[in-house]
């Protein structure tokens, strides 16, 4: 089953689940919108393309809450990436376990 909601920071995103991607409406195979709150996907990629993208957008809302400029240290932005990161996975163990069970997918 595919997650609907993931909590980023102070923020709860909806996760939409699309069966096909426009490239000219959002990007390859996702997009993070900060503005609506809302991570977009394809689901009709492989599993682990369907993990990998999911965890790409999540990574954009960490990087969003983090408030971390485009020209950014990388020590800085490695620790607020894990940071961030720490507090998604431990805030919404469902959607960490359909990335790494989809991860694992044959």
């Amino acid at each position: 089953m595919f997650p609907k909601r993931v909590r980023i920071g102070y923020r709860t995103y909806k996760i939409v689940w699309i069966d096909r991607v426009d490239r000219d409406d959002f990007g390859i195979h996702g997009n993070h919108s900060a503005d609506n709150h809302r991570i977009r996907a394809s689901k009709s990629e492989p599993p682990s393309s369907i993990a990998n993208t999911l965890l790409h957008e999540i990574l954009h809302g960490v990087w969003n809450i983090a408030a971390l400029p485009q020209e950014c240290d990388e020590e800085q932005a490695v620790t607020a990436i894990a940071n961030g990161l720490s507090q998604v996975w431990q805030d919404n163990p469902k959607v960490m376990e359909f990335i790494k069970d989809n991860l694992n997918a044959p």
